[in-house]
């Protein structure tokens, strides 16, 4: 330790205890006193790398890819779909052992790892003074381990709130997560600086970031959107993200997407009803779980990335630790309700690569792709759209809003109820993400809306009086042209989204307003009756959001619920005047004329 400092012309560290008070295959802690660099006596951990121990791991990793090769040779012989490359999976491995044999690597990853969790309350890494490829000094940091804390303690019930917190976090949103996360790595560090039984007031400190793995921000994002399409059982998607994230092959056949569905469905749904977790195991019949997972091994062209591995492994010591805060403990439930507010507070993109990639979660999510009927008896297609998926919408909100921390008590995610329209605008003035996806969409249907009523307005008084066809020497442009240019025609494939307005409506409405809507709701004859607004406007989820908004945004002053007004009559403002300016009316007059026509009241 001496020597390493005096290489890097820092100070002598004092007090060092030559007793370890930790101990590993690959290197041991020692306490001291003395920051190298700042020459501050203040307590550290020193982590020394054992002597010669690299050239004995690189002898051991050398025998591990060989059998990686071995593997490559002989594996296809035994699974021949398998599409698992082995010298891939082991060289994936042995990079992760060896960067624990380079602790000036460490200091630099602790350090990443140390400003994401800041983003975390209660959770802190040790901050690092000084570091060599042999020797690491860092924050000393008293506390209770993790594994020395008995079952059902209340310690331990708040800590492993907060590591699934800091998991969901590194997982989702950071793509850099901490792989060997047992027990002796986590610390409680209790308020009273003791760490006493039954005191719960305290923080979590998560130590040795030897083996760290980075992923790509699309990994990340298959992970969050992977965890959501599992909630909603949407099993096709499911294998989609098993495709993203290197389960299985790009050139997936439809064949096999279609077998890898039925596999998902009867290994993992059994697994999600129950909430998921070892606990989740006795749901399964071992003849048939051993079958369908032998069935996707061999039938399938499955893969074993080395970064899902570790995670795996991290996941599965996580779950260690749960299971003795909570014997019931169900992994699914846990995490889903982070996951699903991880998704709800993305960035906007413009913010962030990975807001943006949250927004992408979201948008796939929400907004499903669906071929309605025609709109015409015809032998035409008709066209795909993009819309809304509100029930989707729902179990979204009803996922984020479940209580995470509530895990032993027999709650399930998901299963918080989004009982009233007002419920969902509640959840949605909440969520600044979900919000500016949705003004969007709004912005359209009230667009075409607005003009589904000038346009039956227009073509039935045109119909009703008719008008003498003038002559017309000097090729003037007909008035129709102009109103045309302003207020285009709707296409065919707004013409079905509106036809489907009252079907997304309707699946925001609880049982008790789909008792009062009925099947035949009073509709005004004529000319009205053939509007869509009219149509929808029966609706009492329609009518209930319009109401409640109205009220929050004129009379309760609410600030989200004007914004969302606000963003939605800035789009029709923009629409509007871009329309003018095409039929010759001048920029500053067509400003004027939208400002006063989307005006709102605040």
């Amino acid at each position: 330790v001496e020597r390493a400092f005096a290489v890097e012309g820092n100070g002598v560290l004092e007090d060092f205890d030559a007793e370890p008070v930790a101990a590993a295959s690959i290197a041991q802690v020692h306490r001291a006193i003395g920051d190298p660099v700042a020459a501050d006596a203040v307590p550290v951990a020193v982590k020394v790398l054992r002597p010669g121990v690299a050239d004995r791991v690189a002898v051991d990793l050398a025998v591990l890819l060989r059998a990686g090769d071995l593997l490559a040779e002989w594996a296809p012989r035994l699974l021949p779909r398998s599409q698992v490359d082995w010298r891939d999976l082991l060289k994936g491995l042995a990079e992760g052992l060896w960067m624990e044999c380079d602790l000036s690597g460490e200091a630099e990853r602790q350090e990443t790892f140390r400003v994401n969790m800041q983003s975390i309350p209660g959770v802190f890494v040790p901050k690092v003074y000084a570091s060599t490829q042999g020797v690491m000094v860092s924050e000393w940091v008293d506390g209770v381990p993790l594994r020395s804390i008995p079952p059902g303690d209340p310690r331990l019930i708040q800590a492993q709130a907060l590591i699934r917190d800091a998991y969901c976090q590194s997982m989702f949103v950071d793509a850099f997560f901490h792989a060997d996360c047992h027990g002796g790595n986590l610390l409680w560090v209790s308020d009273d600086g003791v760490g006493s039984r039954g005191n719960a007031s305290g923080r979590l400190c998560i130590l040795d970031c030897g083996l760290m793995v980075a992923i790509d921000p699309s990994a990340a994002e298959g992970l969050l959107r992977l965890s959501l399409n599992l909630a909603a059982r949407d099993w096709a998607s499911v294998v989609n993200d098993a495709v993203s994230l290197g389960f299985l092959p790009p050139d997936l056949s439809d064949a096999n997407a279609l077998k890898a569905r039925g596999v998902a469905r009867r290994i993992l749904g059994p697994y999600l009803d129950v909430g998921g977790g070892a606990r989740a195991a006795s749901a399964y019949s071992a003849s048939a779980l051993f079958d369908d997972v032998a069935a996707a091994a061999s039938g399938l062209p499955t893969s074993l990335p080395p970064d899902m591995v570790l995670l795996g492994r991290a996941v599965i010591q996580l779950e260690g630790l749960a299971l003795r805060a909570y014997p019931d403990y169900r992994l699914v439930d846990d995490i889903l309700p982070v996951a699903a507010r991880i998704a709800l507070r993305a960035s906007p993109p413009s913010q962030s690569l990975a807001g943006e990639a949250r927004m992408s979660v979201l948008s796939s999510l929400l907004f499903a792709d669906g071929a309605t009927e025609p709109l015409y008896q015809s032998t035409e297609t008709a066209a795909e759209r993009k819309y809304v998926a509100f029930d989707r919408l729902k179990r979204l909100l009803a996922t984020a809003r479940s209580d995470s921390g509530q895990i032993g008590s027999g709650a399930r995610a998901g299963q918080s109820s989004i009982d009233s329209v007002e419920d969902i605008l509640d959840e949605l003035l909440l969520s600044d993400a979900i919000r500016d996806l949705l003004t969007s969409e709004v912005a359209d249907i009230a667009d075409a809306l607005i003009r589904d009523a000038l346009w039956k307005g227009t073509d039935g008084l045109i119909e009703a009086f008719p008008l003498p066809r003038l002559p017309n020497p000097l090729n003037l442009p007909e008035p129709i042209h102009g109103l045309e240019s302003f207020a285009p025609r709707l296409s065919e494939e707004e013409k079905l989204v509106l036809l489907r307005l009252p079907e997304m409506f309707a699946e925001l409405q609880t049982v008790e307003q789909a008792k009062q809507n009925g099947s035949n709701f009073p509709m005004p004859a004529g000319f009205l009756s053939s509007l869509m607004l009219t149509k929808i406007r029966e609706i009492p989820s329609f009518k209930e959001g319009i109401r409640i908004l109205t009220e929050r945004a004129l009379v309760k002053r609410d600030p989200k619920a004007q914004a969302l007004v606000d963003s939605v009559a800035a789009k029709l403002r923009s629409r509007a005047r871009r329309r003018l300016e095409r039929t010759g009316v001048p920029a500053d007059v067509a400003q004027r004329l939208t400002g006063i026509m989307f005006l709102t009241p605040w």
